[in-house]
């Protein structure tokens, strides 16, 4: 049984080339990649810091204009590793007066899998691996679904891994924004894999293969033509191991030009998709999977649970009172 957003709250993320916002019923997406460069100069470059802040004040007017109940607004990897992150995120507060939280690659996996197994029918009792593959990091989380997970600190099993494995990161490092050679293609998934597999995933006990964020419901939104973007069906569709591997192949083969006109491909993933790409392919690989289960809820998703039904269980216990 799956479990629906309480309504009249949102949540932000601030990721390394995504900011998103997700309330019920709603989802809003900018391009503004403050983690551009942040993998080679340790910094958010000011014309980043500028695109950010005006994704944020988009997102502001629609907070204002729907009345909104901002439960939390968090950063990731490139907040997480820029020497300038905090200065950010003071420049954020003092703007619109939300205080960002920069969490850990721990907590960002914990509410990632929360999120995403439960809005999807998964088998009870069985294990599930979560991949989140965003841009400056790649999230690796297993578990048994209803159960929520509580990644372990030390000992025991370890149940959570965060890579510096993103599609920003990658796109830099292997010089794949462009159309790829089969060389270079071939020296991307092989330094993919040789992350992956020092990660400590039991990779042939994975189970099912769930992918979360903007990689993984791109590539399925191409696979089944959504066009324009639709998260109704994009949620819960199954895209074949094979048909991931075709895509890879395809788009390395395309110019940047031919990967913009591709329907259900936004722009501000056009360079950045093979890199994408060539890591979710890897990682249901790895996991010996038949197919990868692409969620449109994870991280924000599971902050708004945790938090807004904390704030509506407040509301009613408040009223309660004056009754």
């Amino acid at each position: 049984m799956t479990r629906e957003l309480p309504p009249g709250v949102a949540a932000i993320d601030l990721g390394t080339n995504t900011f998103r916002l997700v309330s019920r019923g709603v989802q809003v997406v900018e391009y503004p990649r403050i983690g551009l460069g942040v993998d080679r100069t340790g910094r958010i470059a000011p014309a980043s810091a500028r695109r950010g802040m005006a994704a944020l004040a988009a997102f502001a007017r629609l907070v204002r204009a729907r009345r909104l109940r901002v439960v939390g607004v968090v950063g990731t990897s490139a907040l997480r590793e820029a020497a300038n992150g905090p200065a950010f995120c003071s420049a954020v507060e003092r703007r619109f007066g939300w205080r960002v939280e920069i969490i850990s690659g721990e907590e960002e996996a914990a509410l990632t899998f929360e999120g995403a197994t439960a809005t999807l029918d998964l088998p009870k009792n069985r294990r599930v691996l979560i991949s989140d593959v965003g841009g400056g990091s790649t999230e690796l989380i297993w578990g048994e679904p209803p159960t929520s997970i509580i990644p372990h600190k030390g000992g025991g099993r370890k149940q959570y891994a965060s890579l510096k494995l993103g599609s920003v990161r990658m796109t830099e490092r292997f010089g794949t924004a462009g159309q790829v050679s089969t060389a270079r293609l071939r020296a991307l998934r092989e330094g993919v894999r040789r992350v992956l597999r020092s990660s400590g995933v039991p990779w042939m006990k994975a189970g099912s293969v769930v992918g979360v964020g903007g990689t993984a419901t791109t590539l399925a939104a191409i696979l089944y033509g959504v066009d324009p973007y639709d998260e109704k069906q994009v949620h819960g569709a199954r895209v074949p191991a094979e048909s991931l591997d075709k895509m890879v192949e395809v788009l390395a083969r395309m110019t940047p030009r031919e990967r913009q006109f591709l329907p259900s491909l936004p722009k501000g993933r056009a360079d950045i998709i093979v890199a994408g790409a060539a890591i979710q392919t890897e990682i249901v690989r790895l996991a010996g999977a038949s197919e990868m289960i692409a969620s449109d809820a994870g991280l924000l998703t599971g902050l708004i649970l945790r938090r807004g039904s904390r704030g509506r269980q407040k509301s009613l216990a408040r009223r309660a009172q004056k009754v």
